[in-house]
């Protein structure tokens, strides 16, 4: 939306754009749809608006919550997609190869990538490290388990790795993650 301060939100929801993807939403939901929010974004399965729908709604520029979007919500009721991602998720901290996915799911490498692709605008790899980062946030912010343990519960290495994907794709540290400890 391009909006920095709270007070400027009603003005730009005026806007005609803003009416307009606050329309689409709403017919959206009312065919059944699904929204997924956060503090920083909605994301939306809505094939062929997505992109525009999501750059209107987006109140600023941070986009650390991108790669925590459950995979899920991306499949737009795609059934390969959701039980992929179920798949993924189950095998951890093993984790599969894109062929042996394939191979499970009984299609070519090439097949699931298209589909992936088309279904989601994501590789199997990226559907691969979001859910292993989902796992890895949720159990930051959920246990006191250290970096160390996390990283090995979702298949990466060593904290190393985990720390590394995290900033690549997150932009932020685990530590971010943990609940602050609040003194009284």
């Amino acid at each position: 939306m391009g909006v920095e301060q709270a007070a400027a939100i009603g003005p730009r929801l005026a806007c005609g754009d803003a009416v307009k993807a606050t329309a689409a939403i709403a017919r959206h939901v009312q065919a059944g749809g699904q929204i997924a929010a956060s503090c920083s974004s909605v994301a939306l399965p809505l094939p062929g608006a997505g992109s525009a729908v999501s750059r209107m709604l987006l109140i600023d520029g941070r986009q650390a919550q991108t790669p925590f979007i459950m995979p899920e919500i991306f499949a737009s009721g795609d059934d390969v997609v959701a039980r992929l991602a179920v798949r993924i998720g189950k095998s951890l901290p093993d984790s599969q190869t894109v062929a042996e996915l394939a191979q499970e799911f009984c299609m070519s490498e090439r097949t699931l990538s298209r589909h992936l692709q088309r279904v989601t605008g994501r590789t199997t790899l990226a559907l691969i490290q979001s859910v292993k980062l989902r796992r890895a946030r949720a159990l930051l912010e959920s246990t006191r388990m250290t970096v160390e343990q996390v990283a090995e519960a979702v298949g990466y290495q060593d904290s190393t790795a985990l720390r590394r994907m995290m900033k690549r794709v997150a932009g932020a540290n685990p530590s971010r993650y943990r609940p602050a400890i609040v003194v009284a």
